[in-house]
């Protein structure tokens, strides 16, 4: 990829119609990232120790409610004993793919409230229904107690972009993949070869495909000599791609969203057709 580089990144972006790419990703990656996917750093930041709570899984349930497990041995302690509410600032940081490589990919954070919740409560939340399956085994561990997260915005980091979802726009809908699936669409998509993906993008930098091309960091000092799948969900593929001394992530985006494995194999064939 070389044509990329010529203009800003924000021109190249528009021409793909990154602009509708780029809110469409942060609505999918904040509804992945509160299902479960992530890691999740919750801090009772009002504590004059703020301590933070190490919370063990995360998810939503069926109803849209936001469950965290902790365990009861990280939650501060007051003159009166466990508090029954508080606030708290969270977090929840996505890395790509590889393990060798060490890329963000997105984050989530916001500010709301913690509410404990009693073991008959905890019950009855998680018997409407959630997807993460590390919560409901958290949950039943020893010492965990399940609290319920409340906030009403969303502050999304992705694919170079910035957008502050109010609550509403990310509830609602499910989330591909699901919690623990992320690997099983991650080797689906992998099948697709390298000079495959390289005219795709060479596409999207001509502006005939839809996507998002990121801003260029300095390379890391491993050797990419290919396109790195990074992230699979229901609007694209994230590649890490090398040009030089410098690397960017780059959104090939589906002609309309996945919301299964074999909705994704169709797209994924569709691109092989037209590459």
């Amino acid at each position: 990829m070389t044509s990329e580089t010529t203009g800003t990144t924000r021109d190249v972006a528009r021409l793909a119609d990154g602009a509708e790419v780029r809110r469409r990703c942060a609505r999918s990656t904040a509804r992945r990232l509160l299902g479960g996917a992530g890691v999740i750093d919750v801090v009772a930041y009002r504590w004059a120790s703020q301590p933070a709570l190490a919370p063990l899984a995360h998810g939503l349930t069926a109803a849209g409610d936001w469950l965290v497990a902790v365990p009861e041995a990280r939650l501060p302690v007051g003159a009166s004993g466990l508090p029954e509410r508080m606030e708290v600032r969270v977090s929840i940081e996505q890395l790509g793919a590889p393990s060798d490589l060490r890329v963000q990919i997105a984050s989530l954070h916001a500010l709301g409230t913690l509410r404990l919740l009693s073991a008959e409560e905890s019950s009855r939340l998680l018997d409407t229904g959630t997807e993460s399956e590390p919560l409901h085994a958290a949950a039943q561990a020893p010492g965990a107690v399940l609290g319920l997260l409340s906030t009403e915005t969303v502050l999304v980091h992705a694919r170079d972009d910035v957008e502050k979802l109010p609550w509403s726009a990310v509830v609602d809908g499910g989330a591909f993949p699901a919690p623990g699936r992320e690997w099983d669409a991650l080797d689906v998509a992998a099948a697709l070869d390298d000079a495959a993906v390289r005219r795709l993008l060479e596409e999207l930098v001509d502006g005939s495909r839809r996507g998002i091309i990121g801003r260029p960091v300095a390379a890391p000092q491993e050797q990419l000599a290919a396109p790195v799948l990074l992230d699979v969900d229901a609007e694209g593929c994230t590649w890490l791609v090398r040009s030089g001394d410098q690397v960017r992530s780059v959104v090939l985006a589906f002609d309309r969203p996945v919301q299964g494995m074999a909705e994704l194999q169709e797209a994924l064939r569709a691109w092989r057709a037209t590459a």
